[in-house]
């Protein structure tokens, strides 16, 4: 099953900074009693894991995690590491800084922005009985 969402965006102010920046490593305050919301948090200062579980705690349905650095290239695979990725109570998204920064400032004058993902596997196609990084794939037909 790939992650998927439905719902808002949204930005939860009463955590953030002077700089209207949350990073979502303290608890958050309650999500919005609507329909699922996903909470925009900054990278940095706690594990993806602990930004995901106060998001879940406060009654968000995802979260999207912001960059701090300039560049496509720096964007992390987020993991919940040292725990497995399955214990992820939500799903979570990474965008570029730049990307985050338009988000923040579409939220700062609209304080939600409707939202939808749908997740690719990142697995590619194989064919019977092939091997990649993720292991040996044995496809058989009864």
């Amino acid at each position: 099953v790939q992650p998927a969402f439905r719902g808002r965006l949204f930005l939860d102010v009463t955590s953030a900074g002077a700089d209207n920046r949350t990073l979502g490593c303290e608890p958050l305050a309650a999500a919005p009693a609507r329909e699922a919301m996903a909470a925009l948090v900054e990278r940095g200062l706690c594990s993806f894991r602990v930004k995901s579980q106060n998001a879940f705690r406060a009654g968000y349905a995802a979260i999207v995690v912001a960059n701090t650095m300039p560049g496509l290239g720096t964007v992390p695979d987020m993991t919940a590491a040292p725990e497995p990725d399955a214990a992820v109570e939500i799903p979570a998204w990474a965008v570029t800084q730049e990307d985050g920064e338009v988000l923040r400032s579409w939220l700062d004058t609209d304080n939600s922005v409707r939202l939808e993902v749908e997740d690719v596997p990142r697995w590619p196609k194989f064919g019977p009985h092939q091997q990649d990084a993720f292991g040996r794939r044995v496809v058989a037909a009864i």
